[in-house]
């Protein structure tokens, strides 16, 4: 007996119809993906989220009014379980930082092609971390092969390793059943070993470098 693949439930926030337009007809062809409202204003983004409770949010950043990034943060702090993925055409480092540190889902660019957003809402609905690969090069420059100098302990390792895929502290903590503030020590005490000082940048290190770290 096949199992019906669950529908992801999108909400679209960007203040040009157009581009709400354009994004709709790109995700109108995508199985699995649903495009339930439209809105052209933050404010109205985070009203539309608590009456529709979307799966996920398609956000851009610069909006006149309540900005992205304060739009962010309202829908984390007021509708946790709903994944924001920000489409921006800001590649700044700080735009990046700011938003993964707020709770994003995930930081694709505006010029990325159809199929490349529809693999990221996909990617971000399955609680990964989608980024565009021009944004990784601003915040920890261009990938290259991971060194055997880098030494994980296997806790180390297993945060980092469920932090790549988006999850909170609070979650990583219940999957490891420990306590929150453990999961804090953990990530400092990686973020030293790795050569990083902020979770997006572990984050994004991890997603190309933490399957050749030494775990000892």
């Amino acid at each position: 007996m096949s199992v019906t693949p669950r529908t992801t439930r999108v909400l679209l926030v960007d203040d040009h119809p157009t581009v709400l337009l354009g994004l709709r007809s790109v995700l109108a062809g995508a199985e699995e993906i649903e495009v339930v409202g439209a809105v052209t204003s933050g404010e109205a983004a985070v009203r539309t989220v608590e009456e529709l409770a979307p799966d996920l949010v398609l956000l851009d950043l610069a909006m006149p009014g309540q900005s992205g990034l304060e739009t962010l943060r309202a829908i984390a702090e007021g509708s946790p379980s709903t994944r924001v993925l920000v489409l921006t055409a800001s590649a700044d480092a700080r735009d990046v930082s700011e938003a993964m540190r707020l709770g994003a889902s995930g930081y694709v660019l505006k010029d990325t092609d159809g199929a490349g957003l529809v693999d990221a809402v996909r990617t971000a609905s399955q609680g990964h971390l989608p980024i565009d690969p021009r944004v990784t090069r601003h915040v920890i420059g261009t990938p290259g092969p991971a060194t055997t100098r880098i030494v994980l302990s296997p806790r180390e390792h297993d945060v980092l390793r469920l932090l790549r895929q988006g999850l909170t502290n609070k979650v990583i903590a219940e999957k490891l059943g420990i306590q929150e503030s453990t999961v804090k020590t953990y990530l400092s005490n990686a973020y030293a070993s790795i050569g990083v000082q902020s979770r997006t940048s572990a984050a994004l290190w991890a997603r190309f470098h933490l399957d050749d770290a030494v775990v000892r």
